[in-house]
């Protein structure tokens, strides 16, 4: 009887310690429910329209300890963390102008020391299309002062380009046929206040003048499917030569008169330049300064 005893009591005990840790022991339901609220993502932007920095920004949940961003280059492809922070925004660096980015956030909290986390948010995007050339530029009013080495009605200018503006071409002259008009350089006669009364085409001579000044020798080369197609000034930019523009002069095409005289508080100048593989327009007036057109 003892022995019977013993054995109905040590049942007992072991119904009874079984019972107890399954009231311990979480289950994936109890997991689940454990796990902070899912976050959306309400802004991915661009710091600035030259900037390689993306800051993304997520709404807060308050049964989250803290956050974790995720990044893609494709929508439905592998996500990579990239940064966990308890804060609810976070600037990306260093991204590649012509990617898209693909960004989701999953917030967590601690259970037990180990962290817990939601669902993935919704994907937001953004891409980084290319970055337009910061252009600076200011004209020579002294240029017709000396006719010696000049046309009286060329023009003469410096143009200056921020740090983005690595390789940037200046198209110089082009000699395709189909080229010629639409990309050559010209001056728009009365365009600020109005429409253009006459057009009046221009040639570079960029190694006319730049011996009047410390900005260095344009590098004058050749591209496209033959030496022929057109000519460009190739427009290098370092750190140490910010500041350092390069120095360019126009000669007016077969308009040997006073009339077609550049005026800069009446007439647009207008050029074109290539930068990252496309072709910009490049306009300058004294009223509306220099703007900067992806044709």
């Amino acid at each position: 009887m003892v022995i019977k005893h013993k054995a109905f009591l040590r049942g007992i005990a072991i119904v009874t310690m079984t019972a107890l840790l399954g009231a311990f022991i979480p289950t994936s339901k109890t997991y689940a429910a454990s796990a902070p609220g899912m976050t959306k993502i309400t802004t991915v932007k661009r710091l600035s329209p030259t900037s390689a920095s993306i800051k993304v920004v997520w709404e807060r949940v308050s049964s989250a300890y803290g956050y974790s961003l995720y990044r893609s280059t494709k929508e439905d492809g592998k996500y990579t963390r990239i940064r966990s922070t308890v804060k609810t925004s976070y600037t990306d660096t260093k991204q590649k102008t012509g990617k898209t980015y693909y960004y989701k956030v999953k917030t967590y909290k601690y259970v037990n020391g180990k962290r817990v986390y939601s669902l993935f948010s919704a994907a937001k995007n953004i891409k980084m299309t290319y970055n337009k050339p910061v252009l600076s530029m200011e004209i020579d009013k002294d240029l017709p002062d000396y006719p010696k080495d000049n046309s009286p009605y060329s023009i003469g200018f410096v143009l200056d380009c921020s740090t983005y503006c690595e390789q940037m071409r200046i198209l110089t002259e082009v000699k395709r046929p189909y080229y010629s008009k639409k990309i050559m350089a010209r001056v728009q006669k009365n365009a600020v206040n109005g429409s253009a009364t006459k057009t009046v085409y221009y040639k570079f001579n960029p190694l006319r003048m730049v011996n009047y000044y410390d900005c260095g020798h344009p590098n004058i080369r050749s591209t496209g499917s033959s030496a022929s197609d057109y000519k460009y000034t190739l427009y290098s930019r370092s750190k140490s030569s910010i500041g350092a523009g390069i120095y360019f002069g126009l000669d007016p095409i077969n308009y040997k008169t006073s009339a077609g005289r550049y005026n800069p508080a009446k007439d647009v100048l207008q050029f074109y330049i290539v930068y990252k593989d496309n072709l910009y327009s490049v306009k300058y007036d004294e009223k509306n300064g220099i703007r900067v057109t992806k044709v």
